[in-house]
């Protein structure tokens, strides 16, 4: 009897083995995966997305746009040297970030995975937001896109009406801590369905100041930038935008260190000067949309990047 009962166990174990092996063999169907790229909500977006708008760049002054990122959910912002910074995500920075500017890679062959300077050759006041997405995107972006993405967007007025309007904008700024200088001009000029305008920045600080009269030298730098663009939208929305964007800071000072420690009478880290640094951008680019049952829409990028280091 004891025989009997345990080659039923058997038999009714075996049989929901191989019903749940059936099941499983069932559910394992072929599944097609697409990512792709467009406009989207960020509450209808699966990745962690933070956006940092206009005024928040307006309210933070920025020097670099790395101080205008921080705050941000889910961004820390590293900076030991004056003039840069690095955004870090999910813990990743440096070439394991995927940094964009108008939908087009920053990102080249010299970004390393370390903290590095790049992200600030790109002038703050021309930025009108900051995405950023937190998580990895690489099936959509490529490998770069490990820890996330910061995707900046440049300012791009709009007028409406016949007639010829003109915007500007100038901002002068004083650090006492740095005897620091900040001069920024822009103008931009159009009508309905035309805007054309540019952007001018200086930037000149001295050694830190510390509370203690003491002097943190060389912490000092400068930096200057020059902007322009110009856009067109007929009547049928199709869009053509031509920009140029340049950024140089001659000579900026590269440490570790600011103050010695450890028993040490000088900081360890080598000192040296980035010289130059510099980064030239033309980006050219169409949108159109309504060509029909086989195009909804046509999306086209071309551009040059040349970074000095």
């Amino acid at each position: 009897m004891f025989k009997k009962l345990i080659t039923a166990g058997m038999l009714v174990a075996c049989a929901q083995a191989l019903t749940a092996t059936a099941a499983v063999g069932a559910a394992l169907e072929e599944i097609h995966v697409t990512a792709i790229r467009g406009t989207k909500d960020a509450r209808e977006s699966v990745s962690a997305v933070s956006i940092v708008s206009r005024e928040s760049l307006a309210q933070s002054q920025p020097a670099i746009i790395t101080d205008a990122l921080k705050g941000a959910p889910g961004v820390f912002v590293q900076q030991t040297t004056p003039g840069q910074g690095t955004a870090i995500i999910r813990g990743l920075k440096g070439s394991e970030i995927l940094h964009l500017v108008d939908g087009m890679r920053l990102n080249n062959a010299l970004f390393r995975n370390a903290p590095n300077q790049y992200l600030a050759l790109i002038d703050p006041w021309i930025i009108e937001r900051s995405d950023i997405v937190r998580g990895p995107l690489s099936s959509i972006y490529g490998s770069d896109a490990m820890g996330g993405v910061v995707h900046l967007i440049s300012s791009r007025p709009s007028f409406t009406g016949e007639q010829w309007n003109t915007q500007s904008r100038f901002r002068v700024a004083y650090d006492s801590s740095t005897l620091g200088q900040t001069f920024n001009a822009a103008v931009a000029s159009g009508r309905d369905g035309f805007a054309t305008g540019a952007s001018f920045s200086y930037q000149s600080f001295d050694d830190v100041r510390a509370a203690d009269r003491q002097v943190q030298a060389p912490s000092g730098y400068r930096a200057r930038a020059a902007s322009a663009f110009t856009v067109l939208t007929d009547k049928q929305d199709r869009l053509w935008d031509l920009s140029v964007q340049f950024l140089e800071q001659p000579a900026t000072p590269r440490y570790d260190e600011l103050v010695p420690g450890f028993g040490q009478t000088q900081p360890a880290s080598q000192q040296f000067l980035f010289m130059p640094n510099s980064r030239l951008f033309v980006h050219g680019s169409h949108k159109s949309a309504g060509y029909g049952r086989w195009l909804d829409a046509l999306e086209i990028h071309l551009g040059w990047q040349q970074m000095r280091d």
